[in-house]
């Protein structure tokens, strides 16, 4: 199989997986009655496949992208000639790229604290004023009145609530797909189908962790189930665009080309050691059997670090055989003592 039909393949499958992990969990929570059993269920299914995603992430990260960046900048320096090929340019990049997402994480963080602050403040103003009015009125207002407005505060409660669960459930989406952007950019870089092969994988169990948590998150929200399919949709294409935009910019020739596909590795790979050392090992040693979960986090780990030792060994071994079996013409010149000149014919 060819790169492009891998990464085709790979699209078909994360869009098809983001769609259905994330439409399940709100179908589930609005046909059952039992929400919190369903919901338990959930959380269970995202623990385990936390733990081992971490896991497989984790040997993906130090035994297969970290040595592929290393690869990218060395072919790039090659091509420009430089004599600083030593230099630790892909621990840099890196390095870069897990700041930048601890920097965006912050940003997002903040503007929401900003947010609720103005919320908080705009409500005690409005609950004071509200106060103020009924101490210093001469008369009561009658009952009819009375319900009235009572309707009328309930009513745009109402779609306050349904507006801020929209607003949350978007803000929710646009943090993982930035996530999910970088990481498919990184599968859209690689030109090595083994490769391709191991990253998908361990991609997958993270982006289906993702994916549960977003629809059980949306499940919970005050939405309408039309709203919550398209932003299930918008998360499920993000993926997809990213793995298209790291494919694009591969395309492009030369050392522009070159320079231009390891730096986004870099950074998209400082971007898996973001969501593996922030998100994925705190919540494994801070869970009610971090015993257990970490378990399952070594375990992941064995089965990548073997997968991908096992690839690149079966890699490795067809290789020579191709060798040995084509040998090149010095080879031939040294066993027959003849050096062939330009005007031989090799048959």
């Amino acid at each position: 199989m060819d790169i492009l039909t891998g990464h085709l393949v790979v699209v078909l499958v994360f869009f098809l997986t983001a769609l259905i992990a994330t439409i399940a969990p709100i179908l589930l929570a609005r046909r059952n009655e039992s929400k919190l059993s369903s919901h338990d269920r959930c959380h269970s299914i995202i623990d385990v496949s936390n733990s081992i995603g971490g896991g497989v992430l984790l040997a993906t990260c130090f035994i297969a992208l970290v040595p592929l960046v290393e690869n990218s900048y060395k072919n790039a320096l090659l091509a420009m000639n430089s004599p600083h090929i030593d230099r630790p340019f892909a621990e840099i990049t890196i390095l870069s790229g897990f700041f930048l997402v601890v920097f965006i994480e912050q940003l997002v963080t903040l503007v929401q604290q900003r947010r609720a602050n103005v919320k908080n403040a705009a409500h005690i103003q409005m609950a004071s004023h509200e106060e103020q009015e009924t101490l210093f009125s001469d008369e009561e207002p009658s009952s009819g009145a009375q319900s009235s407005h009572h309707g009328s505060t309930s009513h745009s409660h109402s779609h306050s609530f349904d507006a801020k669960s929209l607003l949350h459930s978007v803000i929710l989406v646009v943090t993982l797909g930035l996530h999910t952007l970088f990481e498919g950019m990184a599968i859209g870089l690689v030109d090595n189908i083994d490769t391709l092969v191991a990253l998908a994988v361990a991609v997958l169990f993270h982006e289906l962790c993702c994916a549960v948590a977003l629809g059980v998150n949306l499940s919970k929200q005050k939405i309408s189930t039309k709203a919550a399919m398209v932003v299930c949709l918008i998360f499920s294409l993000m993926m997809p665009v990213g793995i298209a935009l790291g494919m694009a910019v591969g395309q492009v020739n030369g050392v522009a080309g070159l320079l231009l596909t390891a730096i986004l590795q870099g950074v998209a790979t400082g971007t898996f050691l973001f969501v593996l050392f922030i998100e994925i090992v705190p919540s494994v040693i801070s869970s009610s059997n971090p015993g257990f979960k970490m378990a399952l986090m070594m375990l992941g780990c064995i089965f990548m670090t073997l997968l991908i030792v096992f690839t690149e060994s079966h890699d490795h071994g067809q290789n020579l055989s191709a060798s040995a079996s084509c040998p090149d013409m010095s080879t031939v010149s040294q066993v027959s003592g003849h050096t062939p000149k330009s005007n031989d014919t090799v048959i």
